[in-house]
């Protein structure tokens, strides 16, 4: 069908512009428009025009019923319109022409159509088209350049061009040859030669001064005549400033002739600096006591000022900033000038050597005869400055000595009559010296007034100053400079019953208040104080580094100090040690004792309860000591030890000591996991059985009824999970202890549970995690800030600290003991892996997706970065782990099988013919559920366990296996990662890997523990050549001991980085696409 399009005359009128639609109107009306074709896939027309050429048009309506438009002709280039597009679209447009059905429409069904070069595309083409003559031998031109003086506008720089093949001809309107160079297209000069520069080349010296030509051509089209005003002359192009030290340079290489205003010629420029070139003179007339002064005629010179030129006949001399001043002075007052000595009245004459000989001096010599020399004053300057202080305002008195002549800097008065040569310059220096550095010039003298700005000038400043004048200070000011050093002496002890530490500083011969003001002082960062006799104190050097870095380290500032004393925590010890160590420092015998038992706390004696019923080991006694001696001194902290070392005994021998000192009533909080608060039940009950336990669980109000009548209870147990939801039931209370189990819950400062955690009272908190650190150094922190809120300043401060700082003040507050150390009795425990390989159509799935992963990749960094693209893209990365352990977690209907799967099933043939019992772990509940399926289907009876089984079934199911019932234990790694005790259990499967090796550790750990009689072996079962692979690769690497923060036995698994990522899905070519 054919397409009928809508355009009216104003449209195209508007499209095109007045002059283009009239000349297009004339061509369509002459019938020079043919060739019409319509293409309707894209919704394009074609148009040929005869013109000098035949230029080829092309139209394409949007949807939007915006039309775009492109011509081949060279006006469309520069205008982005022409004549030819107006006429094309009044052909398009005009009814009677569509009538007659002019426009060729390809009609044919089923017939492949030939896809065009789109409009975009063909104007890149044409754009950047070249010109494809054959190699040809060029003619090298010959080019003269004019450069000109111009007196109109003022006094500036013109340049014209003369170019030809056999003679140079003058450019007649250089603008339009420039343009025409700088687009390679012709420039017709004359009637006898045109410039062609497919055929003609310039010399490289040319070309390279005409690429300066049309930096003067963009600067003048920037500006316009902002510099000079207008040039009439077509041929001429002025020289901008900015331009104009490289043109004379390169100019110099290049056939030119230059014309100054005096029309004279030369082709031999030179460009000097301006030194002494200029002459004046000074005499004394004795018989008529008058002087005189002399200078050269300057009107033998141009001055052309905005270039900073001073030219004289073919020399450019350059002009510094200041030469340029002064003769631009200097030519204006030349007008007046009718002879070239001139007459200076004696009493003018000293205000002519201190006004104008210096600025003469700067653009000349000046010379003297013999009679004016004995009437000078030719003395060295020597500048000596006075400085004084009263009522807290620094003077400064500044004079200037000429021999015997003594000049005051600031009200000019002499002691004699001499005429001086004054040297000005120095003379200046010193003034704006002591303007910058913050003096004001008052009645006569220049004055500071605040106690900053005097100290620094007395103790740096005046330093500066002694380089270029002799100073002298008054007593006063001496005073301000006592050398007098100052100590700070400390004593340091610790208030028991606070649980503080009491600091108390002194300086001799200073009082308590002006401590406390120094103390503000240094708080403020300020390096000086002024006491109160008047002398400016230094806080500089050691002694006040030494303060500087407690009140930084412990977020001190001067009101913490209380007449000369300032409270510290005690968790604050062993960083107060570090600054303010012995050897300089006072400490009590209360405080030394603390620090020599936190440092080892086997030197205080507790015995255990004799209510305990447990046998327990020499290491978990350690323990035991531990915590008390924290609690003795009103501390709390960390206890890290591995996995099934003991940490739920050892704290309940410590609650139940405790609960037994105390006379009155004793209550803690013990917060843990949901799955292990009926584990804490059973071990308090079995170890402890005199401590009344009570579980806080159910609904809101029935937990609210249990808070509520728990006086009774010394023993509370809620989860964290429920603590977010309760902080309200425990308001006004005041734990004697709050025991954190799985202490990592809190590990992000920000969460809920972490806030809810902080919200509790309690006189004692310690944290039980045998991974403290799970990933960064900041779990650890927050960890601390909850129990122990005073040891680490913020967390910004803290992630500065470098690790072996961190681990001094932190080792007396974690104890962490491994297994291999302090459980030589402990059975080994053996690590293998086990590789598996992709069955096809799990190759097949993999190498598809892991493709779609790196596309994905690399569009998510490119338009989010690679921090917010992150969960993308681990999103991603869990596929193919979920690939790897079998399809079915993610695609319906999979029907094929899995190799790790297969494998998996021989193994367990395996062990249940040699009568071995297994933990079998996977992340993927679904793919315990399908394991659960597939061993069930086989004949095995399994137990499962995963995030939501009942705390009590999980307990139930744990005693049942380790009592030998059935043989294989499904877990949810998470889920099943902490509070088990699954030692019927001689062998662990990890299924599938997760990204933190220590969570791994923590799976090992529910059989090989304390209790645990047979040799553990840990089975990692990995699809060879994936992503499985690559992680076990990355943790080993990964898998660096934090011994500078705790004891040995800890990983730190960072962040991924983009890279670590890009190689995680970097296939195995040979391992998995074969």
């Amino acid at each position: 069908m054919l397409q009928h399009v809508q355009l009216s005359r104003e449209y195209i009128r508007e499209l095109t512009g007045d002059t283009f639609f009239q000349r297009g109107q004339r061509y369509f009306d002459n019938k020079k428009v043919y060739g019409l074709s319509y293409n309707p896939q894209n919704n394009a027309w074609r148009g040929l025009v005869r013109g000098t050429k035949i230029y080829t048009v092309w139209a394409y309506l949007h949807e939007d019923g915006t039309l775009d438009t492109t011509c081949n002709c060279p006006a469309y280039a520069s205008y982005s319109t022409c004549k030819h597009i107006a006429a094309v679209l009044l052909a398009i447009s005009d009814d009677s022409v569509q009538s007659k059905k002019r426009f060729a429409v390809d009609k044919t069904k089923n017939a492949p159509i030939e896809q065009e070069t789109d409009l975009f595309a063909k104007q890149l083409l044409y754009s950047f088209r070249r010109n494809d003559h054959k190699f040809q031998a060029k003619s090298m031109l010959k080019v003269e350049y004019l450069l000109e003086v111009t007196g109109s506008p003022k006094n500036a720089l013109s340049i014209e061009l003369r170019i030809g093949e056999h003679r140079p001809y003058i450019i007649r309107d250089i603008r339009e040859f420039l343009k025409a160079y700088r687009k390679q297209e012709e420039y017709r000069v004359n009637q006898s030669f045109t410039y062609e520069p497919n055929t003609h080349l310039f010399p490289k010296e040319d070309r390279d001064l005409i690429d300066l030509l049309l930096m003067c051509l963009t600067q003048e089209n920037l500006f316009g005549h902002t510099y000079f005003g207008r040039l009439d002359n077509p041929r001429a192009l002025l020289v901008p400033p900015v331009v104009s030290d490289k043109l004379l340079e390169k100019l110099q290489q290049t056939d030119y002739t230059f014309k100054n205003k005096h029309y004279t010629k030369s082709s031999n420029i030179k460009i000097k600096e301006l030194t002494d070139q200029l002459d004046f003179q000074l005499d004394f007339h004795s018989s008529s006591n008058v002087y005189s002064f002399e200078f050269a005629d300057l009107s033998d010179y141009i001055l052309l000022s905005s270039y900073r030129y001073l030219l004289w006949e073919d020399t450019f001399f350059q002009l510094t900033e200041k030469q340029n001043n002064i003769l631009e002075k200097l030519m204006r007052v030349l007008p007046f000038r009718d002879k070239r000595k001139h007459i200076i009245a004696p009493q003018e004459m000293d205000n002519f050597t201190h006004d104008v000989m210096p600025f003469m001096e700067h653009v000349g010599k000046i010379e003297m005869t013999d009679r004016m020399a004995n009437q000078i004053n030719n003395e060295p300057l020597q500048i000596k400055i006075y400085i004084d202080e009263n009522d807290e305002i620094l003077r400064a008195s500044v004079e200037y000595h000429y021999g015997e002549t003594i000049i005051h800097a600031l009200t000019g008065k002499k002691n004699s009559a001499d005429i001086v040569r004054r040297k000005t310059t120095e003379e200046e220096q010193i003034i704006q010296m002591l303007q910058d550095m913050d003096f004001v010039e008052i009645n006569g003298s220049m004055q500071l007034f605040s106690d900053e700005t005097i100290y620094e000038f007395l103790f740096n400043g005046i330093n500066e100053i002694k380089q270029y004048a002799e100073v002298f200070i008054s007593d006063s000011v001496q005073r301000l400079l006592t050398d007098k050093p100052i100590h700070i002496n400390s004593n340091v002890d610790y208030i028991q019953s606070e649980g503080m530490l009491d600091i108390q500083f002194s300086m001799d011969g200073i009082s308590q208040e002006e401590i406390h003001e120094i103390f503000r002082a240094i708080s403020e960062r300020r390096r000086y104080y002024r006491l109160q006799e008047g002398p400016l104190v230094k806080l500089e050097g050691e002694t006040f580094d030494t303060i500087r870095q407690l009140q930084k380290t412990l977020a001190l500032n001067a009101d913490h100090l209380v007449s000369g004393q300032m409270k510290v925590p005690a968790a604050r010890s062993f960083q107060v040690e570090d600054l303010l160590d012995a050897a300089r420092h006072h400490y009590t015998n209360t405080f030394k004792k603390m620090l020599e038992q936190l440092k080892d706390p086997s030197s205080l004696e507790f015995e255990l309860p004799e209510n305990l019923h447990a046998d327990m080991r020499d290491y978990q006694i350690t323990g035991y000591q531990w915590m008390k001696t924290l609690s003795h001194y009103h501390l709390g902290g960390i206890l890290a030890d591995d996995m099934g070392l003991g940490k739920t005994l050892q704290t309940i021998s410590y609650l139940l000591s405790e609960a037994n000192a105390k006379n009155e009533s004793y209550q803690a909080l013990v917060v843990a996991p949901s799955s292990l608060l009926y584990n804490w039940k059973k071990e308090l009950e079995k170890f402890s059985p005199s401590l009344k336990v009570q579980v806080i669980s159910g609904s809101k109000p029935e937990r609210r009824k249990l808070v509520d009548n728990s006086n009774e209870a010394e023993i509370l147990i809620t989860s964290y999970p429920t603590i977010r939801k309760d902080t309200d039931l425990y308001e006004g209370k005041v734990f004697d202890c709050i025991i954190l189990d799985e202490a990592q819950a809190i590990k992000n400062h920000l969460t809920l549970t972490a806030k809810s955690i902080r919200s509790l009272n309690a006189k004692q908190f310690f944290a039980l995690s045998g991974t403290p650190i799970e990933n960064k150094l900041d779990e650890l922190w927050s960890i601390f800030y909850t129990i122990s809120p005073g040891l680490f300043g913020n967390k910004k401060e803290f992630t500065n600290y470098d690790p072996s700082y961190i681990a001094k003040i932190t080792r007396p507050f974690i104890l962490r003991r491994i297994k291999k150390d302090v459980l030589h009795e402990l059975p080994e425990k053996i690590d293998t892996v086990q590789y598996s390989e992709l069955t096809k159509q799990q190759k097949e799935l993999y190498v598809g997706y892991t493709q779609r992963i790196r596309d994905e990749l690399d569009v998510t960094i490119r338009e989010k970065g690679f921090d917010r693209g992150k969960l993308q893209i681990l999103a991603g990365l869990t596929r193919l782990r979920q690939i790897c352990c079998h399809p079915n977690l993610f695609i319906e209907n999979y029907g094929g099988s899995s190799g790790k799967l297969e494998q998996l099933l021989e193994l367990v043939a395996e062990l249940k013919s040699s009568g071995r019992r297994a933990l079998i772990f996977s992340q993927f509940s679904t793919m315990l559920t399908l394991l659960k399926d597939t061993l069930e289907a086989e004949g095995y009876n399994v137990f499962y366990l995963d995030g939501s089984t009942p705390s009590k079934d999980r307990m139930d199911m744990s005693e049942a296996f380790n009592s030998g019932e059935k043989d294989f234990f499904l877990i949810s790694l998470k889920a099943g990662g902490t509070g088990l005790n699954l030692t019927g259990a001689d062998t662990v499967i990890l299924y599938d890997l997760w990204w933190n090796p220590a969570v791994e550790e923590q799976a090992a750990g529910r059989a090989h523990r304390i209790g645990q009689k047979k040799v553990v072996q840990v089975i990692r079962m990995i699809s060879e050549g994936t992503i499985e692979e690559k992680i076990y690769q990355l943790q080993q690497k990964k898998r660096e001991l934090v011994d500078q923060i705790i004891q040995p036995g800890e990983t730190l698994l960072s962040s991924l980085s983009e890279q670590e990522l890009r190689e995680i899905i970097q296939l195995d070519e040979k391992k998995v696409a074969e």
